[in-house]
């Protein structure tokens, strides 16, 4: 597969979403980053086909099907939309995804299947004290089984904790076997993360170009998922949540990349 998105923004003068471009390529890593509190979340629903734009465009493989990027893209841990509440044990959650992949679910599948990844130590451990590598891991690995993926999406990864270093080398894998993966993040963090790509003489990445303005302060203001126009998911996104309506949320940041 392959998607480009040119420019594409969210809010009236992008206050949600600076102008942001990239492009999405099996094999390939992107990496991408938003500075406003709801950035990361909104692109992440743009990039899988999940929410309209204000401005800008999607091209998918010389077209224009935001429902096909829909099928074929999976959203990993993305806060709002489809986070595992903390509370629940990582067993749980696996036997949910399982279910999402149409495989059987039930607790014993569960438990079999944290076995034969190596992740049985933490089956009855609640999501928050699951090691970060391991939380990234589980709920792609279990995305990646789910019929048609071809694109991953994860959310700010590094919120958790997680290495850097051991993250890209697991983005690495996921890319190795063909799998398109963008990896949507901070600012700050987007700069370290294409560093190491670059001092690790690797080339993964696939960013055509982060073209993000600030708006101006006078205009931003609080928004909530509310205000955004949602994409309503097609039967075959039934695996993935609608985001919950957060009561309010943080105006954004001003961006300085």
């Amino acid at each position: 597969m392959r998607a480009t998105l040119h420019q594409v923004s969210k809010g009236r003068h992008g206050e949600i979403l600076a102008p942001t471009s990239c492009i999405l390529e099996s094999g390939k890593i992107t990496v991408v980053g938003s500075d406003t509190d709801q950035g990361p979340s909104v692109l992440s629903l743009i990039l899988a086909g999940r929410m309209r734009v204000n401005h800008g465009s999607i091209h998918l493989e010389g077209g224009h099907s935001r429902r096909r990027l829909r099928r074929v893209a999976a959203l990993i841990d993305t806060p709002a939309v489809c986070e595992p509440a903390p509370t629940v044990r990582l067993r749980n959650v696996v036997s949910e995804e399982l279910l999402f992949a149409r495989h059987l679910s039930t607790p014993l599948a569960a438990q079999r299947w944290l076995d034969d990844h190596s992740f049985e130590e933490y089956a009855g451990r609640p999501m928050m004290n699951v090691p970060a590598m391991a939380r990234l891991k589980v709920l792609t690995e279990l995305a990646l089984e789910r019929p048609g993926i071809e694109l991953i999406v994860w959310t700010t990864p590094e919120r958790h904790g997680a290495d850097l270093h051991e993250m890209l080398e697991y983005a690495k894998s996921v890319t190795d076997r063909g799998y398109a993966l963008a990896m949507v993040c901070g600012t700050t963090t987007e700069r370290l993360v294409l560093e190491a790509l670059a001092h690790a003489d690797a080339h993964p990445k696939h960013l055509a170009e982060l073209a993000a303005t600030p708006s101006p302060s006078s205009q931003a203001g609080s928004s909530s998922f509310e205000q955004l126009v949602y994409e309503p998911f097609a039967p075959n996104d039934a695996h993935e949540p609608a985001p919950e309506q957060p009561a309010n949320l943080n105006a954004p940041k001003e961006h300085t990349a």
